[in-house]
């Protein structure tokens, strides 16, 4: 009988000091909102097990995540550095794709977060999703995203991008084929008089290259071919010139 006694004991202490928050989530909500913040995201889960407040501060032009632990992490707005996924062909090692930071007029955003509770890029309104308390997508055909554990940079994406069950993005990475080329290889498919049977017009420059990216930033999947005016290149065929060079005959021959 003690020993039932003691186990009940030690139950209603354990449930007594378990954290609600499901509660808490309501409680910051309203606190925040009572401050004048925008919230653009929140926890829904009556387990507890995810627990988050993602909100807007106009007046300082910051998104802060608010997970209910001791520490918050705040994303400055405003102007900032632009890393853009870019394909690239490294002579010997292939196919690479990575976030980059481009060069001049290109490598900065200014993103605002107005009154209303919108996303202004540059002077421009813009649509916008948030996914939880990990990225916010901007924009609609050709996104950028704010990952919300970042406050580096603002990430384009460089293409397409659909959202999955999981949260993963999607991203049909786009570009002109011939410019992802190491620049001795560019030399063979820009000169039709010199090498006619290499020479890749504007019509095929279509390069095409499907990957995705886990709700924190990083490339979990990356696609074994690549797509260039409908020829499917396999992705270690880009390791070396004599085999890219017989895709690309296929290529400017409809192959």
């Amino acid at each position: 009988m003690k020993k039932l006694l003691l186990i009940g004991l030690v139950l209603f202490t354990f449930c007594s000091c378990a954290t609600n928050y499901p509660q808490m989530v309501k409680d910051r909500v309203e606190q925040y909102q009572n401050e004048g913040k925008v919230i653009l995201s929140q926890s829904n889960d009556d387990t507890g097990k995810k627990h988050y407040v993602v909100y807007g501060d106009i007046d300082k032009q910051t998104i802060v995540v608010d997970t209910l632990g001791e520490n918050v992490f705040t994303i400055q707005l405003g102007k900032k550095t632009q890393k853009t996924l870019t394909p690239n062909v490294i002579e010997d090692d292939g196919l690479s794709v990575s976030f980059e930071q481009q060069e001049g007029d290109f490598n900065q955003l200014d993103v605002q977060l107005s009154k209303d509770g919108d996303f202004i890029l540059g002077s421009v309104p813009t649509e916008f999703m948030v996914y939880e308390d990990k990225y916010i997508v901007l924009g609609k055909d050709y996104p950028n995203i704010i990952f919300l554990n970042k406050n580096d940079a603002y990430y384009d994406l460089g293409g397409s991008c659909k959202v999955d069950e999981d949260g993963n993005l999607d991203v049909t990475l786009t570009a002109m084929f011939t410019g992802i080329l190491p620049d001795n290889w560019q030399d063979y498919t820009g000169e039709p008089e010199i090498y006619p049977d290499l020479y890749i017009d504007r019509e095929h420059e279509d390069f095409l290259y499907k990957l995705t990216i886990a709700p924190n930033g990083k490339i979990i999947k990356k696609g074994e071919t690549a797509t260039c005016g409908g020829v499917q290149i396999p992705v270690e065929a880009f390791g070396a010139w004599s085999t890219l060079r017989l895709y690309i005959q296929k290529i400017v021959y409809g192959g």
